[in-house]
């Protein structure tokens, strides 16, 4: 999940250790010095895939893919202090606003659909499971943190996330496509998703629920995923899985480009003040962590963060020095 609060000055990373997925790791990388200053792989589940963090450093949220369960992370002692049941191969771990809640996206399996588990992150248990459809894959929500986004069955879908209920849906307009990311410019106007299958961008305007304009597509030779758009939404970035290849869009102009970087990038996120943007390579773990000059169109450092980085999330921690 690309998720960002004010400042960032760390980037908390899940290494999924991928195909094998028993030794994952989080780390926390200070992005001052580039160092790792924390890792936590005691108590982790097996393939860990997604990360959120409260904004405050104390606490991240890692989704373990194969063992459909959540690890809540006290990041000072480095330690899992709970670990929480949720739905079938969760992809995504999202916080509403005021931190209360955590929204775990559960993919689901062929004949087993997908769901939204909803955890109360004082109690950290599942109060609320959302029914989801088949594959749904991403959720991005809405900064009154009522709305919510999700691609599942090949459409977009807008959902009252305090009741689950589904407001309105949007169809893929290529029935032969598959829609796996989503993002929402952070002025709330436009909302962009990613079909993996034909490689395009949909745009949608997010306050009327319609397409905007005709379908962006993605230049280079691998699998559109993930999607993040920069703090002042000039920029979307989309990676592009089994490949080496990052897109960028003017989403002015709609205009694309790409970057190289690590190969099979999976998650994408900008810093605050949208000077860089950082992305995971699952399969290249000496470029696992690349940092990108935004301006430039660059990447300017990689690193290597562990065996297959597969999110990142950038966060403060409070009582840093």
């Amino acid at each position: 999940m690309t998720w960002v609060c004010p400042g960032g000055g760390y980037a908390f990373v899940v290494n999924s250790d991928n195909p094998h997925g028993n030794n994952g790791s989080l780390v926390v990388l200070d992005r001052r010095t580039q160092k790792v200053v924390k890792a936590v792989s005691q108590g982790l589940g097996r393939l860990p895939n997604a990360v959120a963090a409260r904004c405050d450093g104390a606490t991240a949220y890692v989704a373990n893919f194969a063992d459909n369960s959540l690890s809540v992370v006290d990041i000072m002692s480095g330690k899992v202090t709970t670990t929480v049941p949720v739905g079938d191969q969760p992809a995504q771990v999202v916080l509403s606003p005021d931190g209360r809640y955590a929204y775990v996206v559960n993919t689901g399996e062929i004949s087993i659909a997908g769901s939204i588990s909803v955890l109360d992150t004082r109690t950290n248990r599942v109060v609320r499971t959302i029914t989801a459809g088949f594959n749904p894959y991403r959720l991005a929500l809405a900064a009154d943190g009522r709305r919510a986004y999700v691609v599942t069955d090949n459409t977009v879908q807008l959902l009252d996330i305090s009741t689950g209920t589904t407001l309105a849906t949007l169809n893929n307009p290529e029935a032969d496509g598959l829609l796996v990311g989503l993002a929402l410019a952070p002025n709330g106007k436009r909302l962009y998703a990613v079909d993996s299958i034909t490689n395009q961008v949909l745009v949608i305007d997010s306050r009327t629920f319609t397409f905007a304009h005709a379908s962006i597509k993605v230049p280079g030779f691998g699998s559109a995923g993930n999607a993040a758009v920069s703090p002042n939404n000039s920029l979307l970035y989309v990676t592009e899985m089994g490949s080496t290849d990052l897109a960028v869009v003017d989403t002015a102009t709609a205009r694309p480009t790409t970057i190289t970087v690590g190969r099979s990038p999976t998650n994408v996120t900008f810093t605050p003040n949208g000077e860089q943007a950082y992305a995971t390579s699952s399969l290249d773990d000496s470029k696992g962590l690349n940092i990108i000059n935004t301006s430039r169109g660059q990447v300017t450092s990689q690193n290597n963060v562990g065996s297959g980085p597969f999110d990142v999330a950038l966060v403060d921690i409070v009582g840093d020095g």
